[in-house]
């Protein structure tokens, strides 16, 4: 994270002469362990510049493999500069939780369960022996008002239930993750390196958005027209 923050906001040779000061300050620090430890257990150097050695030590020690992973995404950068999109650094665990995630059956199923009864009133047989619809049906404008408002109903049902349900999983991830550089482009997730429109994570964050819930509203509206007509 500290590294994906610190390099977000470099230009690219700022992004390379940091790289390379920073590698040759881990690699350097990790070889001087030998002759450090000997120095010490001469007299040579202090506890206190021993101590402060083994500081240094220790946080190259727990970066260099972190360090390997953030110097290849620099060279999936530069191919990706090659290949025509504006990759970046981004501390991508946000994004990732959000937009990288299994299928979500819970939603549709509600919307299912929900739409499939919006007409079980009309065709219960409590009032009749054919049930209200055929009571409905013989009115003027009894059966079309009905679907149309009850179609504007079904839509704004279906929006607000989009609406809760993904603002769960939106909260939950800003609350546990950063979500950074919103502007940047996708293809600066690595998982996204196929994506061909060159948008940002935030055009993303919207069409993704959209598209699940335009999935949503055309299911309800399969399910509003199916349950009319049986």
């Amino acid at each position: 994270y500290e590294y994906m923050t610190i390099l977000s906001q470099k230009t690219m040779s700022e992004q390379d002469r940091f790289l390379l000061e920073e590698r040759s300050r881990i690699e350097l620090t990790l070889e001087k362990y030998d002759e450090m430890r000997e120095l010490y257990a001469e007299d040579i150097i202090s506890y206190e510049e021993y101590s402060d050695y083994l500081l240094e030590y220790n946080y190259a020690s727990a970066n260099s493999g972190i360090f390997n992973n953030i110097e290849r995404h620099k060279d999936y950068i530069n191919a990706m500069s090659e290949a025509g999109y504006d990759a970046d650094f981004v501390y991508d665990t946000g994004w990732k939780q959000l937009l990288i995630v299994d299928f979500d059956w819970t939603l549709f199923m509600a919307l299912v369960l929900i739409c499939s009864n919006i007409f079980a009133c009309e065709y219960d047989k409590g009032s009749s022996n054919d049930g209200f619809a055929q009571i409905l049906r013989t009115t003027k404008q009894g059966r079309n008002r009905t679907i149309v408002i009850k179609y504007l109903a079904l839509l704004l049902f279906t929006i607000s239930v989009f609406v809760v349900w993904n603002a769960v999983d939106f909260c939950r991830v800003s609350m546990n993750y950063e979500l950074p550089c919103i502007s940047s482009s996708i293809q600066s997730i690595e998982s996204f390196a196929g994506f061909l429109p060159n948008i940002s994570i935030g055009g993303y964050l919207v069409c993704y958005y959209m598209t699940k819930l335009a999935a949503a509203i055309i299911l309800a509206s399969l399910v509003f027209a199916l349950s009319a007509i049986m």
